[in-house]
């Protein structure tokens, strides 16, 4: 046997050792190339879900806290916010006779048109329910109990729209837009503090005291940066 018919057998063999490695690293990086295009394809909709789901749920948000305002909005009266300014002005004395459907005694005169508005019969009634003085008068407990029930009735309606404020159930931004105004750092005016205290807040009115606790220290910041710039 010729040299030359020795050397084939030994080329192609070693041709072949070295090919082989090189298709298997070529069939290994197809396979990895495969598996990272199909883990992206999952992550891809696995992301593409997420943003879904959060569109859906911050639309819900959005339209529970527009299906709370109409709530709200739908079942405020004339009577109910001139009410809720009237005992707003009330001391924690005053509020705590409201509380207890007693007389409240002491009552600015200058008040006296808002209790007019609330109970238009008293005026009828020969003004029976009020005991005027000189600069104040008294409301009869006959009166206070009607008071303290428009009262009640307001603050459970509120608290009930803002435990979805609260809660993160319904779009804070809308809520907090709409019903900033209740509050005023200004007026002094903290949505019937007085009356709350007298009721027990903390247990009565918690997303209340949430919101008002809130409202007031972001206005504080937009206050204090104000005064910063100024």
């Amino acid at each position: 046997m010729s040299n030359i018919e020795l050397f084939i057998p030994k080329f192609f063999e070693a041709l072949h050792s070295i090919a082989e490695p090189k298709i298997t690293d070529w069939i290994t990086v197809i396979i990895v190339s495969i598996n990272l295009i199909i883990s992206g394809i999952i992550i891809a909709q696995f992301v593409i879900a997420k943003r879904s789901f959060e569109a859906e749920h911050e639309k819900a948000r959005r339209e529970k806290a527009i299906e709370m305002l109409q709530f709200w909005h739908q079942r405020l009266s004339r009577k109910s916010t001139v009410a809720r300014k009237l005992v707003e002005s009330f001391s924690f004395e005053q509020a705590k006779k409201l509380l207890d459907q007693e007389m409240v005694g002491r009552i600015p005169l200058e008040h006296k048109s808002l209790v007019l508005a609330i109970f238009p019969d008293i005026e009828l009634q020969g003004k029976e329910g009020l005991v005027e003085r000189e600069q104040e008068f008294d409301l009869k407990p006959e009166y206070s109990g009607i008071l303290r029930w428009e009262i009640v009735n307001y603050l459970n309606h509120l608290e009930t729209i803002l435990s979805a404020w609260h809660h993160n159930v319904a779009d804070k931004r809308m809520i907090e837009e709409q019903l900033t105004y209740l509050v005023s750092l200004k007026d002094n005016h903290y949505l019937l503090e007085n009356f709350r205290r007298a009721a027990g807040d903390a247990e009565s009115y918690p997303c209340i005291k949430a919101f008002i606790t809130h409202l007031t220290e972001e206005k504080a910041k937009v206050s204090n940066g104000k005064n910063r710039l100024g």
